[in-house]
């Protein structure tokens, strides 16, 4: 019996190892500063989480070598309804869809924090098309350690 005990907690961690292997490592959190339009919260703060870790990887070796890279945009898609992150916000940003830097039109996808808020029933439509936000008058200023 201690026999068939002893492979079956072989066999049990070998399954429980390679579950963990599978998981997703846990998003990261970097903070966005505007300094377009009137301040509303700390400098108009956005907190991105970010899903992908090579994006994660990305942003922190920008704010590693921030003289390289003054600043960065990003994108991503906007989806309403607050988080913890950012509670002060009546929205958030998909955190599977951020990404470095911005392959949409700057004239279509870039907004402030403010102008989202204050438009966000028209965001998908005449306001950021397809939900797409490349704000390129924000800047990368810290990662949040949680």
């Amino acid at each position: 019996m201690k026999h068939i005990n002893g492979w079956f907690a072989i066999a049990l961690s070998l399954v429980c190892s390679c579950a963990m292997a599978g998981e997703r490592p846990p998003s990261r959190y970097f903070a966005f500063i505007s300094y377009a339009g009137a301040p509303k919260i700390d400098a108009n703060e956005f907190i991105v989480e970010v899903a992908n870790p090579d994006v994660a990887a990305q942003f922190e070796d920008i704010l590693r070598h921030r003289v390289m890279h003054p600043n960065i945009a990003f994108e991503g898609r906007v989806v309403p309804g607050r988080t913890i992150e950012n509670a002060a916000w009546p929205y958030h940003l998909d955190p599977k869809s951020v990404k470095v830097g911005s392959t949409g039109a700057l004239d279509e996808c870039d907004s402030t924090p403010e102008n989202i808020e204050a438009n966000l029933t028209d965001v998908g439509g005449r306001i950021l098309p397809g939900g797409w936000w490349c704000p390129w008058s924000m800047h990368l200023s810290r990662e949040v350690l949680r």
